[in-house]
Parts: structure tokens; C-alpha cells; sequence
């Protein structure tokens, strides 16, 4: 997928909330939750978890 803008675009900012919302759908997050983040108070961080625990099995069940 790609993330394409025009001239008349009003928001420069969406680019970079098409671009979020791709990586959402991408790992699965519910396209309900996904439109939240058009709104203009809301952001989104994927934060990748490697490297900040040890045993990422036990983190990823005590997260669900």
C-alpha cells in the first residue's frame, strides 16, 4: 500500500495518519478502533518490545 497526497490537501498531518493507520491494519488492531486515530487529539506509537524484557513469551501473556 501507499500513501499519495495532492495539491488541494488541506491537512499535510494526514499523511502521516494514512501512514499509521497502515501499520495498524497491519498487525491487526480493529478498524473501529483504527478510525480513532483520524481524530486530531489522538496519536498512536507502536512500541516494538524485544529488546525492553527478557522472556517475551512471558510478557506477550501477561499482556493479554
Amino acid at each position: 500500500m501507499s500513501v499519495r497526497t495532492t495539491r488541494k490537501t488541506f491537512d499535510p498531518y494526514i499523511i502521516v495518519k494514512a501512514r499509521d493507520i497502515i501499520k495498524l491494519l497491519a498487525r491487526g488492531v480493529a478498524v473501529t478502533q483504527v478510525q480513532e486515530v483520524l481524530q486530531e487529539d489522538v496519536a498512536c506509537d507502536t512500541i516494538k518490545i524485544g529488546n525492553l524484557v527478557r522472556n517475551k513469551d512471558w510478557f506477550v501473556k501477561w499482556r493479554q
